[in-house]
C-alpha cells in the first residue's frame, strides 16, 4: 500500500488504491515461517552473502516461504530479482 500512497495524486493512484483496498478486504492468506522456510532462508542467505548481495530479513523471509512452498512470489520490489538470480525463487514482477 505504501507504494501506491506515495504515488502522485491522480486517476491511476485512485484506481490502484481502490483495487488494493478491495483485495485487502477479501483477505490475504498468511503463510507461516516454517522449519522448511527457515532452512531455505539459511541456504539462500549464505548464497546471497557469498555473491555480495544483502537482502533484509523480512524480504528474505517472504521469499523463503515462497520457495519452501514451491510458490511464485509476486511483487514490485526488485530485491527479489537478486534472490531469483542466486537461489531458486520463482519471481514475477508486478508493476501497478
Amino acid at each position: 500500500m505504501h507504494g501506491v500512497v506515495a504515488m502522485q495524486d491522480g486517476a491511476k493512484k485512485t484506481r490502484l488504491l481502490d483495487s488494493l483496498e478491495q483485495l485487502l478486504a477479501t483477505g490475504i492468506d498468511d503463510r507461516p515461517f516454517s522449519i522448511d522456510a527457515a532452512r531455505v532462508f539459511a541456504e539462500a542467505k549464505a548464497k546471497l552473502e557469498a555473491s555480495g548481495v544483502n537482502v533484509s530479513f523480512p524480504d528474505l523471509a517472504i521469499a523463503s516461504i515462497a520457495m519452501a512452498e514451491n510458490k511464485t512470489l509476486v511483487s514490485n520490489d526488485g530485491v527479489f530479482e537478486h534472490v531469483e538470480r542466486v537461489h531458486y525463487l520463482r519471481f514475477e514482477r508486478w508493476e501497478p
